[in-house]
């Protein structure tokens, strides 16, 4: 390759060229002038070196969300219209079952909600409305009715940790029960969480001095922040604070079928599982938490609709796992999640059928 390649017909040539050699990973590394690393095997971490941040991600992977965006807004929009007419004429709720006296009850930790400023357009070639600022009304109502096949939810669980909960890492595996075929599942995945804490300290540090980092001021920046340990072979480990990040991060309790990646089954388990979790993968999501969690979200959902195992269970701990994120400040609620919640909502069969 010649110098001047531009970015956007570089990149998606190192893609081909990685699968084609089947290397571990084929990127653009350093701050400075930059140079491209193949790799066999992973690296220990994933540093965010500022030529990172001219990473795009594949056209098809964007291309397949767009689309699915588009299905997702046209048939929640409908269901959302289908839901006022409800409210209006006293019919059962669209979305829950539920008349509309019912569908304003709300469970104690909802309380402190505020009203969503959910802008409903999504016209083709409309602008995006703002980000709404709390889980929207017809989220709310799913999540104030009785959970699909296991009745009304009270408070924190205790005892063994269950299917569809969502709790950090440290309290699944406290909680974890010897062969109850259950794993917690990252979403947004922890090595994304990890780099994206690594991204913030470095901001900081940028800010305070006026100027980007070099690769080794990075480097020495999470070796003091203990983001990183370097062993005295040059090998470059998680340290206590990335650690610390992992454990306390946000899990989904699924099933070790439903989160392991097999090559048979290339539409079944986790996006971010093994091998899947591309170093790119990691880059990319770690500079939009929330469309990490949309992609992890859609993923499943789409897999387990395709094998006509979605149920309505399934969603709510998605919208209830959201609605966590959110509130510890992880994410910012999304119009896109919404939409894709609503939408899967709508297609999932009930538990009992």
């Amino acid at each position: 390759m010649s110098v001047g390649v531009p970015r956007r017909v570089l990149n998606p040539v190192l893609t081909g060229m990685r699968k084609w050699y089947r290397l571990t990973a084929l990127l653009l590394d350093g701050a400075d002038r930059g140079r491209l690393m193949a790799e066999l095997n992973p690296r220990g971490m994933v540093l965010p070196f500022h030529s990172h941040d001219s990473l795009i991600e594949a056209s098809d992977v964007t291309r397949a969300r767009d689309d699915a965006r588009r299905l997702e807004a046209a048939e929640a929009r409908k269901l959302r219209d289908r839901m006022s007419g409800a409210d209006r004429t006293g019919r059962s709720d669209g979305a829950s079952g539920r008349t509309p006296d019912q569908a304003s009850d709300r469970t104690a930790d909802q309380e402190s909600e505020q009203t969503s400023d959910r802008t409903p357009d999504r016209a083709e070639g409309t602008t995006l409305p703002e980000p709404p600022k709390a889980l929207s009304p017809e989220l709310r109502s799913i999540l104030a009715a009785p959970l699909p096949g296991r009745g009304k939810r009270r408070g924190r669980r205790a005892g063994p940790v269950s299917k569809g909960e969502s709790l950090t890492f440290r309290k699944a595996k406290q909680r974890e029960v010897a062969g109850d075929k259950l794993t917690p599942d990252h979403i947004p995945s922890g090595a994304a969480l990890i780099l994206a804490a690594q991204r913030k300290a470095i901001a900081r540090e940028e800010k305070a001095r006026n100027r980007k980092l070099s690769d080794q001021e990075i480097i020495d920046l999470l070796k003091t922040e203990e983001f990183i340990t370097v062993t005295p072979q040059g090998a470059i480990k998680r340290g206590p604070k990335a650690e610390k990040v992992y454990r306390e991060a946000l899990t989904l309790m699924v099933t070790g079928k439903e989160h392991e990646y097999r090559k048979a089954d290339p539409e079944g388990g986790s996006r971010t599982h093994g091998s899947r979790n591309t170093d790119q993968q990691i880059l990319l999501d770690s500079r939009d938490l929330a469309k990490a969690t949309e992609d992890d979200f859609r993923f499943y959902l789409a897999g387990w609709d395709k094998k006509n195992t979605l149920v309505k269970s399934q969603v709510y701990s998605m919208i209830l796992h959201y609605k966590r994120l959110t509130d510890r400040e992880e994410i910012e609620y999304s119009n896109r999640i919404d939409d894709l919640l609503l939408y899967y909502w709508e297609k999932a069969r009930n538990d009992t059928d």
